[in-house]
């Protein structure tokens, strides 16, 4: 779908206005549109006519640049279009890349920026900041969405590492007005009524897919012991947009949540195997859920004789969320003290109901971490001689840059 970068706009002309780069091809349209207009009024009735100064008028022309907010003028003047024309904007002498239709990177932002982003514009000063910010738990998923910003913007942006969480910063006037009056997303606390963006509903099915992307990478779930993909949000709109989505790609839900918890939130959830075999695609490649996704489905890449490095992988990438939590390394390390112990030992070492007790040990079986046996009427469960262990290969930089 063709974006209209004329929105981007938002004030009169001034120094500080958002201008446009002009390329060869520019140049020459502009050219000819004040030849054009030159032949039916002089040029300072056409700077009149333009409402600029006539010395800001020839200044533009026979400059590098010229603001954006002007071009459009120009254009609605002679009819003469540019914007199929516009490579860069910029501002301050900042120069942005941008694009003039939806593609699959593009996508993808503003799903993160949907599901996990801030656009806040305050006053200082200096003037306004117009910010982007984007925080997440998984450096893998930032990563990723660095290699988006860089592909679509030419802008390098580097995760930044705050407490347990990581953050991506972006203060820019351009980029800013382009998601907030050319995407539409809005500023501000957003989280109960962010919707898909109509320029995503008017797209095709892969731009589609890739706008679900960002909208699970960022705010999407893998359950550690189940591996059930989950959305939750507090927007019933955007439940109901991806729903509609997701339907569109034929991978419908196991769980539908069109009325609130009572946190005020909605959610969809996969249970099915072969549900959860198609959700791979909701992740990008070498992503943390991504690799939780595939572990949950075709089991763990390496392998260790050490007790000590088995625990030691599984705290660093299944760690514990909370103090009360459960982890893969609890049930590892009632194993290793009592050396054999079946559902009910366990489950009373842990401290949790035998439901979810199994739901680990199953897993670790799974992942050939345990081995079980019948032992009269009960299993017991062991340590596997050879023990399988997750580890990472994090896309990082903008390599595997689509």
């Amino acid at each position: 779908m063709k974006l209209n970068l004329y929105d981007i706009c938002d004030e009169k002309l001034n120094k500080a206005s958002i201008k446009v780069v002009l390329n060869k091809e520019l140049k020459t349209k502009l050219n000819k549109s004040v030849e054009v207009l030159k032949t039916k009024v002089t040029f300072k009735e056409l700077s009149n006519r333009l409402n600029v100064k006539y010395c800001s008028l020839w200044r533009y022309l026979n400059s590098n640049s010229i603001p954006l907010l002007l071009l459009k003028t120009i254009e609605d003047q002679t009819k003469i279009k540019f914007q199929e024309k516009i490579k860069e904007l910029e501002v301050r002498k900042e120069k942005i890349k941008v694009v003039d239709k939806i593609n699959e990177n593009l996508a993808k932002i503003m799903g993160t920026i949907i599901a996990d982003g801030h656009l806040r514009k305050r006053k200082s000063a200096r003037g306004f900041h117009y910010e982007l910010i984007v925080r997440e738990e998984y450096k893998s998923n930032l990563n990723a969405l660095s290699n988006w910003i860089y592909n679509i913007f030419k802008i390098k942006t580097t995760p930044i590492k705050k407490d347990n969480h990581y953050f991506i910063y972006i203060s820019n006037k351009i980029v800013f007005n382009f998601f907030n009056l050319v995407i539409k997303i809005p500023k501000g606390n957003k989280s109960g009524i962010v919707t898909v963006p109509e320029s995503i509903k008017k797209s095709n099915l892969e731009i589609k897919k890739a706008f679900l992307q960002g909208i699970f990478m960022f705010d999407g779930g893998v359950e550690y012991r189940t591996g059930y993909v989950d959305l939750i949000s507090k927007s019933q709109k955007l439940i109901e947009g991806v729903l509609k989505i997701l339907k569109e790609i034929g991978l419908e839900p196991d769980f539908i949540g069109l009325k609130p918890d009572k946190f005020g939130r909605y959610k969809i959830r996969f249970r099915k195997k072969s549900k959860l075999i198609r959700c791979i695609q909701l992740f990008q490649k070498n992503t943390e859920k991504w690799f939780r996704l595939n572990e949950h489905l075709y089991g763990l890449n390496s392998t260790t004789k050490n007790l000590k490095i088995a625990i030691r992988q599984f705290d660093l990438i299944y760690p514990k969320k909370r103090k009360s939590s459960v982890t893969f390394s609890d049930i590892i390390k009632i194993i290793q003290r009592l050396k054999e112990a079946n559902l009910n030992e366990v489950s009373k070492e842990l401290k949790r109901n035998k439901t979810v007790t199994y739901e680990y040990l199953k897993k670790l079986e799974n992942w050939k971490i345990l081995i079980s046996k019948r032992k009269a009427l009960k299993k017991i469960y062991k340590f596997n001689k050879l023990l399988k262990i997750p580890r990472r290969k994090i896309l990082n930089g903008r390599k595997n840059c689509r």
